[in-house]
């Protein structure tokens, strides 16, 4: 008899544990299906709308730093939905299905357009992971792509047709939204592991600086959250923006520490346009809600050309024509041209311009 039970339990544990892994290996065929794309023909079972699971008003609860639009959420589908809920914690998990683009727009650039599933054609559905975990007031969502297109205002960056330039970033995992929860940190939205981006040749409107070659370069998206780490890689960068503040901003732009998020394009080079155009070697400019900062760097064997063309370009307002220091250093000297106030000095390696562009 003892042996009989003995048995039993040990094939009940048998069962349970290889419950255990079908159940294990069945959610991870549900929600690690690389597969983001796939033809309206080929959707196995029919998804449900997911205002019928929370309409747009509990929608804006869960996701406080961006919006969507109304209209295009009653777009929105789903699929594979679980829940699970303690008393002060809780889960969702589900496969979000779109027909459409989705389009959202973060309440740090609310000019901006982040597409999140920007390979989607007509005649596809688009599917992806969405997951949402709740701690007490601290809610953190994570949603799956693997690229992400960041769509500029155009008063902010144009291509060199004139219409509003794209970035296309191409990520590992995914872009997260933490709302302000106490238990929250990294409060507000974050893109995760950016592998590589494309964006073709740029100019910023209403100033002298183009972008012209990305190949090389790097971005980053800055999310300080809850922390007080600088956005600027440059102490010099800040000083100059924040005395800028200081002086002409309040009425512009907040403090620097109160901004939030920034995008940072990374040796990149291009063109300034003065009497002639002068090129650059490798900048660092950052792209905020209002205002645009950086600092462009001049080979110091151009010092002679970059000098002639910003006399050139000042005579016409009336400026004294600099020269170089005693020592042959190109001269330190602020200046505002084209809406874009600027500083130059020269280090011992390059001529740096550090500038702000209020928009």
């Amino acid at each position: 008899m003892e042996v009989f039970r003995r048995t039993a339990v040990t094939s009940n544990m048998k069962k349970s544990y290889f419950l255990i892994i079908y159940l294990f290996f069945t959610f991870l065929n549900v929600y690690s299906q690389e597969d983001e794309y796939i033809k309206v023909s080929e959707m196995k079972g029919i998804p449900s709308s997911l205002k019928q699971l929370a309409n747009y008003e509990t929608l804006k609860e869960y996701f406080t730093y961006f919006n969507i639009d109304e209209k295009s959420y009653k777009y929105l589908f789903y699929k594979n939905f679980i829940k699970e809920k303690n008393n002060n914690s809780g889960f969702i998990k589900l496969n979000l299905i779109a027909p459409k683009k989705i389009v959202i727009k973060p309440k740090s650039f609310p000019n901006y357009k982040f597409i999140l599933n920007p390979k989607l054609e007509k005649g596809y559905l688009s599917k992806h992971r969405l997951s949402i975990n709740i701690r007490e007031d601290a809610i953190t969502s994570s949603f799956t792509t693997n690229h992400i297109e960041i769509v500029f205002p155009k008063s902010i960056l144009q291509s060199k047709d004139s219409i509003e330039s794209t970035i296309f970033l191409d990520i590992k995992t995914g872009i997260e939204h933490n709302n302000n929860g106490f238990l929250n940190t990294n409060v507000g939205i974050d893109i995760k592991g950016i592998k590589d981006f494309n964006i073709v040749s740029s100019f910023i409107p209403n100033s002298f600086i183009d972008l012209i070659k990305t190949k090389k370069a790097e971005l980053k998206f800055i999310n300080k959250g809850k922390s007080d780490i600088t956005f600027f890689e440059d102490n010099r960068l800040y000083d100059f923006v924040n005395s800028y503040q200081k002086r002409n901003g309040k009425y512009r732009m907040k403090k620097i520490n109160e901004y939030k998020s920034a995008i940072l394009l990374k040796n990149v080079s291009g063109l300034i346009n003065l009497e002639k155009t002068i090129d650059y070697k490798n900048a660092e400019i950052y792209f905020f809600k209002n205002f645009i900062a950086g600092v462009l760097k001049f080979q110091t064997k151009k010092k002679k050309k970059l000098l002639i063309g910003v006399n050139n370009t000042f005579n016409v307002i009336n400026m004294s024509d600099l020269s170089l220091k005693e020592n042959g250093d190109f001269p330190t000297f602020y200046n505002n041209y084209k809406n874009t106030y600027f500083k130059t000095e020269q280090d011992f390696e390059n001529i740096r311009m550090y500038f702000i562009i209020i928009k």
